[in-house]
């Protein structure tokens, strides 16, 4: 049988090896990306769970049109297709991009 302080140590242990666990284990990487968008198109799941826009970089030599998730349903109510914004979005790994924050291209009074 473990005595008290072998307890604590062993509790101890395996605390620490679950935080470090935790802490590793989301290892894939983070990309941020700041540009200019243009919205092409907008659309929803079925459910209304999900809602996202296919925008592209307008300044890009080569525009290549990418998903951009939007978590807010009022964010993406308030997008235009066809209207250009300044965006920031992140992706995580492999998956989907994820709006930050967006603004109207032209407008100078918008909170950032």
């Amino acid at each position: 049988m473990l005595t008290r302080p072998r307890k604590g140590l062993l509790l101890a242990a395996i605390l620490a090896a679950l935080g470090l666990w935790m802490v590793f284990k989301n290892d894939r990487p983070y990309t941020s990306v700041g540009s200019f968008i243009k919205i092409i198109d907008k659309a929803h799941s079925t459910d209304g769970r999900e809602s996202w826009v296919m925008a592209y970089d307008p300044n890009s030599p080569t525009p290549v049109p990418f998903k951009i998730v939007i978590d807010n349903p009022m964010v993406w109510n308030l997008l235009e297709k066809d209207r250009e914004y300044i965006a920031s979005y992140l992706k995580k790994g492999e998956g989907d991009y994820h709006i930050e924050q967006v603004g109207l291209r032209q407008d100078n009074d918008t909170l950032r």
